[in-house]
């Protein structure tokens, strides 16, 4: 029995050692073959890439996931949209929409020289040749309330404004010309920068209006700052609730110059004054001037010539007005020809006064002074004296009859910084 168990011990053993072995065997032969196919498969791979070209790499397929998700607009990205169907390309555009009435409403984009064109009808009333903007509105014929801009002529870079009352014709208003010149009721864009002009009664033709500036300002360097002409109104009004209605400044001209009658209803307060006109001797070569008569008082003078009769007497016969005119008379008398005594007989009464003579025929100069008592006098009597207050104080009218700069003058001191006068120092920094 012992040995019996011997020889299958033995017999086990060997068969372990050959299972073994053999598994070790399999397990290398394994190992070869793999290396074997491996280097196979790169020789192949090798061979087949020399042989053709790399195949193109295929696009990415969208998930179901990201074809839902709006890629979001590329601000850099320029997208040329193609027309709809709805659309006219080199053509007209038309908006319509439907109305109760004859015509259509619409909005038109035209291709008439790219022309943009807004109207409420099927045609225009004014063709123009070059670009246009028409506004029309209304249900009459033709339609009121219209508005057209356009730029004149073909190729032109004019602007002209048109419009035309209730049921009447469209006319041109305003035109801005190539050049910038600016015309308002006229076609004439070569008198001025800016030409206003009206034919119509009691209408005017600019009008400034300002809360505590200058309403109208006009300044030139070597012409005329403001020029008015009328052929029968006023060329130039102005208006001010406390301070200047029109005002002229000038450095070495004229502050204001006036060809025909002035007209003045209130105080004209001056520095001088004088007449001038053509000399009556050589009136082509040469002007004459005289000063103006200056009183204290708003006084009048009365004066002429009268000879006294057989007794001596004569009676001076004044304007019918003089008494409702004129107070505190003062006299004078003056005996031409001979030495003679001339006195006034009796006071002005009933418009009249007595010259006597001491001698018959007595040729009298007299003069007689009043002064006036009408209405606007009373209420607007002339302080003959008056001090200077506020910011007046320290300056003068004339500062260079005195020696001192323009700086110093009144008119400074009344005017804000933006309005001052001009002086060589303004017209330099404005030039600079």
């Amino acid at each position: 029995m012992k040995g019996e168990r011997n020889v299958k011990t033995i017999m086990q053993r060997t068969i372990d050692g050959w299972t073994t072995t053999l598994q070790s065997c399999l397990a290398a032969a394994r190992r070869v073959s793999l290396a074997t196919l491996c280097g196979l498969l790169l020789v192949s791979g090798s061979l087949a890439q020399e042989q053709r070209p790399e195949p193109l790499p295929m696009p990415e397929q969208p998930t179901p996931e990201s074809s839902t998700k709006e890629k979001p607009p590329d601000p850099n990205e320029t997208v040329t949209p193609r027309p709809l169907a709805s659309q006219v390309v080199d053509g007209d555009l038309i908006f319509t929409s439907p109305g109760a009435f004859t015509y259509t409403r619409d909005i038109r984009l035209s291709d008439n020289f790219g022309g943009l064109r807004f109207y409420g009808a099927n045609s225009l009333t004014t063709q123009p040749e070059g670009a246009a903007i028409q506004f029309f509105g209304g249900r009459a014929t033709p339609f009121a309330g219209q508005l057209y801009l356009d730029s004149g002529a073909l190729d032109s870079a004019a602007l002209i404004f048109r419009t035309a009352p209730s049921r009447g014709t469209i006319t041109e208003r305003m035109r801005v010309s190539s050049d910038g010149n600016v015309v308002i009721g006229t076609t004439n864009t070569t008198s001025a920068r800016l030409y206003v002009f009206t034919n119509t009664s009691n209408e005017t033709a600019v009008y400034g209006l300002s809360g505590s500036g200058f309403g109208v300002t006009g300044e030139s360097f070597g012409g005329d700052g403001v020029y008015g002409a009328s052929s029968s109104g006023s060329g130039v009004t102005g208006f001010s609730r406390s301070g200047v209605g029109v005002q002229g400044s000038s450095i070495t001209g004229l502050a204001g110059k006036f060809f025909g009658n002035v007209q003045i209803t209130g105080t004209l307060s001056k520095g001088g004054g004088s007449f001038k006109i053509d000399h009556p001797l050589d009136p082509t070569n040469k002007y004459l001037s005289h000063s103006f008569v200056e009183s204290p008082d708003m006084m009048n003078i009365y004066n002429g010539n009268v000879t006294t009769d057989a007794k001596g007497q004569a009676v001076v016969t004044l304007p019918d007005y003089f008494t409702a005119l004129n107070r505190d008379y003062r006299y004078q008398l003056t005996v031409i020809g001979q030495f003679a005594q001339a006195i006034v007989a009796s006071k002005i009464k009933n418009n009249r006064f007595r010259i006597k003579t001491n001698k018959p025929r007595v040729e009298v100069s007299w003069q007689v002074t009043g002064i006036r008592q009408d209405a606007y006098a009373e209420a607007h009597r002339i302080r003959v004296e008056e001090e200077k207050t506020g910011e007046e104080r320290g300056t003068y009218l004339h500062p260079e009859a005195f020696g001192q700069p323009k700086e110093k003058g009144v008119a400074r001191a009344q005017q804000p910084e933006s309005n001052q006068p001009l002086t060589a120092a303004s017209v330099q920094r404005k030039e600079n």
